[in-house]
């Protein structure tokens, strides 16, 4: 998928968007008009997980997700000393949507209580596949 950078910048108002209206909030209803341009965005996002996410199969959650989806996704999960998950993501905005949309849910025995969001352009890939970070 092709995006310009207006998207991508709207990217986490629509995020927050998509938020409210599954909770019924607002109704969302939007129009996008994309446009080719000559490369693809590749965009990395970090995400800092809390709740119940460690001794509960997260992490390997999170990799088999990305696995069988065959998301295009690269970078890792990692077990954070304080309790929490973080998640480096690197990819397109449709692959990081995804994960983004699976790391709020994660395995059965888990429970994500809030995720910190961080996203920013990369120009090139930083990793070679998805991996558990230990």
């Amino acid at each position: 998928m092709f995006v310009t950078k207006a998207l991508m910048d709207s990217w986490l108002l629509l995020m927050m968007a998509e938020k409210l209206a599954r909770k019924g909030r607002i109704m969302l209803r939007f129009y996008l008009k994309l446009e080719t341009v000559n490369r693809i965005v590749m965009l990395e996002m970090k995400l800092v997980v809390h709740g119940r996410v460690q001794g509960v199969g997260y992490r390997y959650s999170i990799i088999e997700h990305i696995e069988s989806n065959q998301t295009q996704v690269k970078g890792y999960v990692y077990n954070m000393p304080n309790g929490s998950v973080e998640i480096v993501a690197q990819g397109d905005i449709e692959a990081l949507k995804d994960v983004r949309r699976f790391a709020s849910q994660g395995s059965d025995k888990c429970m994500v209580r809030e995720i910190e969001e961080v996203i920013q352009n990369i120009e090139e890939y930083s990793y070679d596949g998805f991996e558990i970070k230990f």
